[in-house]
């Protein structure tokens, strides 16, 4: 996080300032025992979490910090995949499948294999352009004769502790990536010392054809949540 003067932060927001709620004042002092402010905090004095507030510091942005940490616990997600090729590279047929896999809008950040035990499976979702959007994704790219494969699966421990999700990626088939990713799930189970429910895949396969790149795509997407930068 960042800490500015009142009057970098009134640039910030437009006029409008306000003080640190005194939540994040609290949760800040739990978690680092003191605070470097540079740029606004003359002779490089050091100041603790508690006392921000009666040093009249401000955050640029105004939202808890407790606020963010929940934000970041995936609400909802869907499961998309594509497929595509393409004459120029295979960094443009990967783009190509993006777009098939409706998700070339988003900025995708790949993240491990575990689903929170809120999360809901929902249909696929119209993410807002350029938003940052985490997901568990599955890619290959092949060229031309060659057969390639992607995908993922997802299931849930028995009492809906949490989920997980398994990748799979290769010169394979349909029955082939299925069945590994079978595999995959039941070993992550077996590790944890659980049983699971249903296993749902989804996959892709393709055969590039002559004189072309190919790539394959599958995703568990989690959906963006809102962050309202006015709540207090």
């Amino acid at each position: 996080m960042f800490f500015c003067h009142p009057k970098d932060s009134a640039k910030s927001i437009k006029g409008q300032t306000t003080s640190l709620p005194r939540s994040s004042s609290s949760w800040l002092g739990r978690q680092l025992p003191k605070l470097a402010i540079p740029g606004s905090n003359p002779g490089g004095r050091m100041f603790s979490a508690s006392n921000i507030q009666t040093q009249s510091f401000w955050l640029p942005m105004c939202f808890k910090a407790d606020r963010i940490s929940k934000e970041m616990i995936g609400k909802r997600f869907f499961v998309t995949s594509g497929k595509a090729v393409d004459t120029v590279s295979s960094l443009n047929a990967f783009d190509a499948a993006l777009v098939d896999a409706k998700i070339s809008q988003c900025n995708l950040v790949p993240v491990s294999s575990i689903l929170p035990p809120e999360a809901e499976e929902v249909p696929r979702s119209t993410i807002h352009p350029g938003s940052i959007t985490f997901v568990v994704m599955a890619r290959m790219d092949g060229d031309e004769g060659e057969e390639i494969a992607a995908g993922v699966a997802w299931t849930w421990e028995s009492t809906h502790k949490y989920g997980m999700v398994a990748e799979a990626h290769g010169y394979m088939s349909r029955d082939a990536i299925d069945e590994i990713l079978e595999w995959k799930l039941s070993e992550m189970a077996r590790l944890r010392g659980i049983t699971i429910t249903e296993k749902k895949i989804r996959a892709e396969t393709l055969t590039v054809p002559m004189d072309h790149y190919g790539s394959v795509v599958s995703a568990l997407v989690f959906v963006p949540s809102s962050i309202d930068f006015s709540a207090r």
